[in-house]
């Protein structure tokens, strides 16, 4: 049983250190040239969706970070330029479900009046 601990102290654990740490150097100046098309659909598609209207801070914060990314990839920074572009589609993506939150609580709320006006209505017709 020692045995075991030891070998996972002395190699598992170098082991996987090691692989992320590898990892981690890999995408060292890539720049993030798919992430930021992404992060513009996302806006684009947030905007299509009223986040104007309805969730005007998310959409400013992606809006913001993604022009902070773009001028981050042009200094060819391109870590930093990842995450603000990651932060600028987690802001937009936040902005679409606000969006779609609030306009599903608005059609929630119309249905519920057109059922209060239908069952006043039943409930006249009943009563003659």
């Amino acid at each position: 049983m020692k045995t075991m601990k030891y070998i996972a102290k002395t190699v598992a654990v170098p082991l996987i250190i090691g692989s992320v740490a590898f990892c981690g150097c890999g995408t060292t100046g890539v720049s993030p040239t798919n992430e930021i098309a992404n992060t513009e659909m996302n806006i684009k598609q947030a905007v299509e969706n009223d986040a104007n209207k309805y969730a005007p801070l998310e959409l400013r914060l992606a809006e913001d970070n993604l022009k902070a990314a773009k001028a981050a990839m042009a200094n060819e920074e391109y870590e930093k330029a990842q995450e603000l572009a990651d932060k600028a589609l987690a802001d937009a993506t936040l902005a679409r479900a606000k969006s779609n939150e609030a306009k599903a609580k608005k059609f929630a709320g119309e249905l519920q009046e057109s059922i209060k006006s239908l069952q006043s209505e039943i409930n006249r017709m009943q009563s003659k």
